[in-house]
């Protein structure tokens, strides 16, 4: 190549380059975390169709993407923090809950794995307790 003159670059390699770039980046780069943990890389199969895709689509993908799933995380915890403050009382007294109830992989989004466990099992003990509520509650009296 002469001097002075740059590789020119066609639109569809910057693209696949990029993806490729990204596919294998580690997941928490920048992290403090341990170097095990940041040793682990995605491995991602991108769609013929984002390959093609010119950097800057690439970029509003990803953002959107990521609107997305933060607005997700969000109605997950609502969800949770309603049925935390909801379930009890609807349950004890209409003997059923009339929101969203909140699935594993929502509490694990949220806390994470271990902790999402636990939260989850707490709502679940939660639920068995109101629904005992409600059928002593609506036990007729006994008069001897």
């Amino acid at each position: 190549m002469a001097a002075g003159k740059k590789p020119v670059r066609s639109r569809g390699n910057e693209a696949a380059s990029a993806v490729s770039s990204t596919a294998t980046a580690p997941l928490n780069a920048g992290s403090r975390a341990p170097a095990a943990a940041v040793d682990r890389t995605a491995v991602v199969a991108a769609a013929p169709w984002i390959a093609d895709l010119p950097p800057n689509d690439l970029q509003d993908l990803g953002q959107k993407a990521q609107v997305a799933m933060t607005a997700q995380l969000f109605d997950a915890r609502t969800n949770i923090q309603l049925a935390h403050q909801n379930a009890p009382d609807d349950l004890m007294y209409a003997g059923n809950y009339s929101g969203k109830k909140p699935e594993d992989g929502d509490f694990a989004a949220v806390y994470g794995v271990e902790e999402g466990g636990k939260q989850s099992l707490d709502l679940e003990r939660t639920f068995k307790v109101g629904h005992q509520a409600f059928a002593m509650v609506r036990m007729p009296e006994r008069r001897h």
